[in-house]
């Protein structure tokens, strides 16, 4: 469906602003602060970061039509999950408690800028290679 299409790449452009804030804030100011103004603060970040997921996971599930399912979408989508776990993660109070959340905590946040250069590589590739397998 061409809405998560859109929301997608959307979506990424606008993880990799909030993940990557010192290197877009000197190339982009008035992309960043409108990003971060819209979406800087907690509560926002916390709901931004749930789209996010909610997004990843219906890009899997509803491909554009002519698309090859699943796999088609499969960057752009790991993009809009890993992003939109740091940002719930980061948010969460109390997260250290449970294993699973240190794990992922691991995988994610730690290596916040790569998933950060990641978003940014698949949104714009998403962008201009739509019909391209895994993008």
């Amino acid at each position: 469906m061409y809405q998560f299409y859109f929301l997608s790449i959307i979506i990424n452009i606008c993880l990799s602003v909030l993940l990557l804030p010192e290197i877009f804030a000197s190339r982009f100011p008035s992309f960043s602060a409108f990003v971060t103004e819209q979406c800087g603060k907690e509560d926002r970040i916390m709901l931004f970061g749930i789209t996010a997921l909610g997004v990843g996971v219906f890009k899997l599930l509803s491909p554009v039509y002519g698309d090859v399912p699943f796999f088609g979408d499969l960057l752009p989508a790991l993009g809009n999950l890993g992003g939109g776990g740091i940002l719930f993660l980061e948010n969460l109070k109390g997260n250290q408690e449970v294993p699973i959340f240190r794990i992922l905590h691991t995988l994610l946040v730690d290596r916040k800028n790569l998933w950060g250069y990641g978003c940014l590589i698949a949104g714009i590739l998403h962008f201009f290679l739509p019909s391209m397998i895994f993008f």
